[in-house]
């Protein structure tokens, strides 16, 4: 697995991405993360992913709604694109060539009500369910 920070990107973050990966398993598989930070990102959220099963795309956010994110939120941010990053390295959660989501090999666009809310998503409820521990087993 091949892991890319930018220069300035902070120290306790990387360490912890690398605790993250190894905790989750994708220090075993293959491919390619690229993780940056942005001061802010469309849609006001904390992080966005965006991959497939060779190649993922991670952004931090450093502000939301033009106020800075605290250091728990952004290793907890981390925490939760790295599941996504996993989610996409194994196939689990993809676009295919139609536009279309699909979660563990079954198309997800017919569930217009659960994507609109992102939390009634699975690939949601499995990161925001892991989240947390990871966080908590890094400072143990």
């Amino acid at each position: 697995m091949q892991v890319y920070f930018p220069k300035r990107f902070p120290k306790y973050l990387e360490e912890f991405a690398y605790f993250a990966m190894n905790d989750l398993g994708i220090s075993e598989l293959r491919g390619e993360i690229d993780i940056k930070m942005k001061r802010r990102i469309e849609g006001d959220c904390f992080g966005f992913c965006l991959g497939n099963d060779r190649q993922v795309d991670i952004q931090i956010a450093t502000h939301m709604c033009g106020e800075p994110i605290s250091r728990t939120n952004k290793l907890l941010t981390v925490a939760h694109e790295l599941v996504h990053a996993r989610q996409c390295l194994r196939r689990e959660l993809f676009v295919n060539a139609k536009g279309e989501t699909v979660w563990q090999g079954a198309d997800q666009s017919h569930n217009t009500e659960a994507l609109q809310s992102s939390h009634g998503v699975q690939w949601e409820t499995e990161a925001f369910a892991l989240q947390q521990g990871l966080v908590d087993n890094w400072y143990k």
